[in-house]
């Protein structure tokens, strides 16, 4: 029961990760797209609440 609940958080900081940097990419590549940074970010608010 414990690993499972290890492989979750652990799944969840990958997908964290890979979402952040996927913001950090559209940051840099199209300035002009603050909307998929927007929804991003409201992501990560939501998930942080969780």
């Amino acid at each position: 029961k414990a690993l499972q609940f290890l492989i979750k958080i652990l799944k969840y900081l990958i997908i964290v990760r890979v979402i952040r940097s996927y913001k950090y990419f559209l940051d840099f590549w199209a300035p002009s797209d603050t909307y998929a940074t927007r929804a991003v970010d409201r992501w990560e608010k939501i998930s942080m609440i969780h």
